[in-house]
């Protein structure tokens, strides 16, 4: 399982801002990636907005907007979650690269075994 590293996610984008995370050439079309990001600490979730503006090569601009709540889980709670699902945590780690996971890992990696 991988989730996002709450310590992390809750400070990693300024609140309410919109932030450029991209420019991507598409075929013909360049696609511009946008997201705003809502933090609402006490509830531990994030509100995302991603916004995707494509140009064609005839100047023309279409803009999609998707919208979905990020509930983010600490290690603690993550832990019991899996337990009581029926599994057994065998290791947390901070990223793809096994290193530990520690507070300023950019990802809670698990690896869990059905008991």
């Amino acid at each position: 399982m991988d989730v996002p590293n709450p310590h992390i996610e809750l400070q990693a984008r300024p609140n309410g801002v919109c932030v450029l995370e991209g420019v991507h050439q598409v075929s013909q079309e360049v696609v511009y990636e946008w997201s705003v990001t809502e933090a609402e600490p006490s509830q531990q979730m994030l509100e995302v907005t991603n916004i995707y503006d494509t140009c064609s090569v005839d100047g023309a601009l279409r803009r999609e907007v998707v919208r979905y709540g990020l509930r983010l889980f600490y290690k603690y709670e993550l832990e019991l979650l899996i337990q009581e699902a029926g599994f057994r945590v065998e290791a947390m780690l901070g990223d793809y690269d096994y290193s530990e996971y520690e507070t300023e890992s950019p990802r809670m990696v698990i690896i869990a075994r059905k008991e």
